[in-house]
C-alpha cells in the first residue's frame, strides 16, 4: 500500500503513459494491416480484371418452332413452323476456355397444326413473338489441323411473350370463322391463350473462327404454356411446352477487350 502521495501519482502517471503508447501502437499496427489487405485485394481485383476479357456481339438467326404436348388433344399433330432469332449477346471469358455469356433476344415461337372436323380439313398456325434472356456457359476447344474453335454451350433462360395470333383456314361455320385473331397470354383457360413466361433450357454446339461464331442449339421449354386456372371440373387440361431447334449466326464487334 502506498503512503507517499508523491510517489502514487508518478507511479500512476508511469501507467498510463504506457498504457497510451500501447494503444497508438495498437491503432497503428490495425491501420497498417487494413491498408495491406485493401492493399491487396485491390491488387488480386485489377489483376483478375485485367485478365478478364468482355465482348459483345449481335446476333440473327433462324427457328425452327414446335411444341410438345399431351396427345388426344389440340394441337393434334403439331409441325415444325420456320421464324426468326435477332438480338445482342454479351460473354464474359472467366477462364481460358470458359465463357459465361447472356443477352437478349426478340424470337419466334410457336407451330403449325393440321386436323379435320368432320368433313372439313382445318389447317392453323400459331405465332408467338417473344423476348427472350438465356444465361449460358460455353466451353470452347481446338482439334488439330482445324482452324477456329468448336463450341458446347448449355444453360436456362426465360422468355417472356409479348405479341402473337393465331391464323385458322377451314374452319366449319359452325366452329367460328377463318382468320386471324390475336393471342391473350395469362393463366385463365375461360379467358386466355398462352402463359406469359415460359422457363426452359438450352443445349447447343458451334464453331468459331475468328471473329464469326455460327451455332446450333435446342430449346427444351419446361413449362407448360397452356393456362390452368379456372378450367371445369372434369375438363380435361393438356399440356403444351415449346421445342425450338436454332441456328445462329453472330459476328464480334470489335473483338474481346481487356476490363480497365
Amino acid at each position: 500500500m502506498y503512503t507517499d502521495i508523491s510517489s502514487l501519482d508518478v507511479e500512476i502517471q508511469y501507467h498510463l503513459t504506457r498504457l497510451i503508447a500501447k494503444q497508438k501502437r495498437i491503432i497503428v499496427m490495425k491501420k497498417n494491416n487494413f491498408l495491406f489487405v485493401i492493399a491487396m485485394f485491390t491488387a488480386l481485383s485489377h489483376s483478375n480484371l485485367s485478365n478478364a476479357q468482355v465482348g459483345f456481339s449481335p446476333v440473327v438467326g433462324i427457328n425452327l418452332a414446335n411444341v410438345n404436348t399431351s396427345s388426344g388433344l389440340l394441337p393434334a399433330a403439331p409441325t415444325l413452323m420456320p421464324t426468326f432469332q435477332v438480338g445482342g449477346k454479351v460473354d464474359y471469358k472467366i477462364k481460358q476456355q470458359v465463357i459465361l455469356e447472356s443477352g437478349i433476344y426478340f424470337t419466334g415461337s410457336g407451330y403449325n397444326d393440321n386436323y379435320s372436323i368432320y368433313w372439313n380439313q382445318v389447317t392453323s398456325a400459331v405465332t408467338v413473338y417473344n423476348l427472350e434472356i438465356p444465361l449460358n456457359a460455353v466451353y470452347s476447344f481446338a482439334v488439330k489441323k482445324v482452324s477456329g474453335k468448336f463450341l458446347l454451350l448449355a444453360g436456362p433462360y426465360i422468355k417472356f411473350a409479348i405479341a402473337g395470333t393465331h391464323y385458322v383456314s377451314g374452319l366449319p361455320a359452325l366452329f367460328g370463322s377463318d382468320g386471324n385473331q390475336a393471342l391473350k397470354f395469362g393463366n385463365d383457360i375461360t379467358t386466355q391463350d398462352q402463359r406469359m413466361v415460359d422457363l426452359g433450357f438450352n443445349v447447343g454446339i458451334g464453331y468459331e473462327m475468328k471473329k464469326l461464331q455460327f451455332r446450333f442449339q435446342y430449346g427444351f421449354g419446361l413449362r407448360n404454356l397452356e393456362p390452368q386456372a379456372n378450367a371445369q371440373a372434369g375438363t380435361p387440361l393438356q399440356s403444351v411446352y415449346n421445342r425450338i431447334a436454332q441456328v445462329t449466326f453472330a459476328y464480334r464487334l470489335g473483338g474481346a477487350k481487356k476490363m480497365d
